[in-house]
């Protein structure tokens, strides 16, 4: 008898249920972070038993790169106060993009395009967002340079990246991906 995919083990769940769909990864999770505001921008190490809250007049982009550990996303969750539905589309690795509105966070969900060798491969990135925090979840390393652009645009001090909302930091997330997109086509 042939064993039933992650995303099989899927189906019939109740919503909010919180189930990686990929293929089992024994890699560990990397998250790095930046601190930012108007003047600065500084790299912060994320300890899982503290993890950062925002400051006056801060805003925080942390990255998660990796999907497979579900008890750190649910740790995410908690801390964060990040609905188990958005935690469930997060992990599920085969989801249509979408883009929904649970309090405290925006989030979007969609597949980040590369072509290597004409294969075309989507890489799911999900990127969360309130008035002080954007969290972005990746698949794995394997492609660990599909947000340097962005964080080179917000180490650049004349850039006006940093002067804007968090939410305009999460835009320009989802304009790279679209660019990509039009560069494949």
């Amino acid at each position: 008898m042939k064993q039933k995919t992650a995303a099989q083990h899927k189906l019939g769940t109740a919503p909010g249920s919180v189930t990686y769909t990929g293929t089992k990864k024994e890699d560990s999770i990397t998250i790095s972070g930046w601190i930012y505001d108007d003047k600065s921008v500084e790299p912060i190490n994320i300890d899982l038993k503290q993890l950062p809250v925002p400051q006056k007049g801060k805003k925080i982009w942390i990255q998660v790169e990796g999907l497979h550990d579900i008890a750190l996303i649910k740790k995410f969750g908690e801390h964060f106060k990040i609905h188990n539905l958005f935690l469930e589309d997060i992990c599920n690795i085969h989801r249509n993009t979408s883009m929904d509105f649970i309090d405290p966070f925006v989030g979007i969900h969609l597949r980040h395009l590369s072509l290597e060798d004409d294969v075309i491969s989507g890489l799911p990135l999900s990127v969360l967002a309130n008035d002080n925090i954007v969290i972005s979840f990746t698949e794995t390393q394997e492609h660990p340079d599909i947000l340097t652009p962005i964080e080179e645009r917000l180490l650049d001090a004349t850039n006006p990246m940093r002067t804007k909302s968090t939410y305009y930091l999460q835009y320009t997330m989802l304009d790279l991906v679209v660019d990509h997109y039009l560069l494949i086509l």
